[in-house]
Formats: C-alpha cells, structure tokens, sequence
C-alpha cells in the first residue's frame, strides 16, 4: 500500500517557479497564504514532497532544494532564517546526505573549462542516434539536436563512456524546454539496473534555451546515466551533453 500526506486544514501555501532576474532559473519556492512567517531553505528527499504544502505554510517564502547536496554557497545566496534537512529513512539507509556540492552555474562553468578530459561528448542532430530512449520516450532528429517528448517525463540514456570513480565530474548540457521544469540525472543501481529518484541529482530548468552545469557525484555505481531534460509536457531540444572529469 502506498499512503500519501493531505493537510486537513483547507488553507495551502502557493508554490512558485519564477525565473532569477539574471535570466537564469532558482530552486522552487513556497509562500505562505498571508506571506508572513520566516525565511527558509529546505534540503529533502523524494518524500519530502508530500509535506511542503502543509510545512510551507509557516514560512514567508520557503526554497524548495530536493537533493542530498549540501551548499554552503547555496544557503549564503539564499539568505534563509532557517535551514531544515528532511531526511526519510529509507534514503539514510541507501545514502548519506552532507556531500558538499556547487549549484551555481558561474562557479561550475569555470571549473568545467577547467577540467582536462572530455568523457562523453554528444552534440547536434548526431544526438538523436547516440541516446537511447527509456519506454514512453520519443527521440527525433532536430536541425540542431535531439527533440525529445513523451506522455509525461522523457528519459533519456546517454552513451556509457568511462567517467573516473573518484575524481571530479562536471556535465554541462546546452537544452531547449518548453516550460520552467527541473531536470534529473540518474545513476542506475547495480543490481537491477532501475534508475530511481533517490539516485538521481536535480537542477531546475528554465523556458527557452539555455545551458547548464551540474557537478556529479563520484561514481558508486556501474552502467549508463539517464537524463530527464524536465518534468512539464512538451518538446524538449537536447543541443549538446558534454561530462569533462579531472582523470584518475
């Protein structure tokens, strides 16, 4: 059986995904039905989502980071009163959280220049050949890349290429959404070979083209990542997905 959360009072908090004044896209964010209450940032897990609509409640803007990265840099930019760490069980039994991560883009995009060995490399319409759709995915040739569509998320499975176990690994991805989403990399379990939300690292993702950097962890796993290019409906354009690492 599978039980899900409902807040017994009627009243919710709205919960927004506007774009940065930079352009670029920030983490969602929850505002209480009054707007009054504390600032705050959560760190979560997948069942994490069941309780921000009543959590948010209490707080004048509550951002929304479901991932088990910790940012120093991020909690300074966000400039929360309070900073909450949920964490379910069964995702401590698989994973500790507190791995310190980078989420700003300026920051990652210098050390990617930075990193000497290109370890996966997929650009243009040539995309299309080199990804592999997960069942419900559709991938067309686009005059400049992968378009991607399905029902409800795309996944996508990049080409396996030797990525170091233990050494620094960014993967910068040049797409086209047609909403404001959040994207997923997955890393697949050994034994079944499934990709779960709990193994997976996300970074939102603005209407339009854009391009992003996402710092992956170190490897703990064998097999290809998978890619959800975002959540919301429509045709995704995949440009270019390039993972630079720092070698053995």
């Amino acid at each position: 059986s599978e039980f899900r959360w409902r807040p017994a009072e009627g009243q919710r908090a709205a919960r927004t995904l506007g774009a940065r004044a930079d352009g670029s896209c920030g983490f969602p964010e929850w505002a209480s039905p009054d707007g009054r209450g504390p600032r705050a940032l959560i760190f979560r897990d997948s069942f994490g989502s069941q309780v921000l609509p009543l959590l948010a409640c209490h707080f004048g803007r509550l951002t929304d980071c479901p991932s088990l990265k910790f940012s120093p840099e991020f909690v300074r930019a966000s400039d929360p009163e309070l900073v909450i760490e949920l964490w379910f069980e069964h995702t401590l039994s698989f994973e500790a959280p507190h791995r310190i991560a980078r989420f700003e883009q300026d920051e990652l995009a210098t050390a990617f220049a930075d990193l000497p060995d290109r370890a996966l490399h997929v650009a243009g319409a040539a995309g299309a050949d080199a990804l592999r759709p997960d069942p419900g995915t559709r991938i067309d040739a686009d005059a400049d890349g992968a378009r991607v569509s399905a029902a409800g998320a795309p996944v996508v499975r990049l080409p396996e290429r030797a990525v170091p176990r233990d050494a620094c690994a960014i993967l910068r991805l040049e797409l086209t959404a047609p909403a404001t989403t959040v994207a997923s990399v997955f890393y697949p379990l050994t034994a079944d070979g499934k990709y779960r939300r709990k193994q997976s690292s996300q970074l939102p993702v603005r209407a339009g083209r854009q391009t992003l950097y996402l710092e992956l962890p170190p490897r703990q796993v064998e097999g290809p990542l998978a890619l959800s290019p975002g959540c919301a409906s429509g045709d995704y354009v995949i440009h270019r997905v390039e993972i630079r690492a720092a070698g053995e």
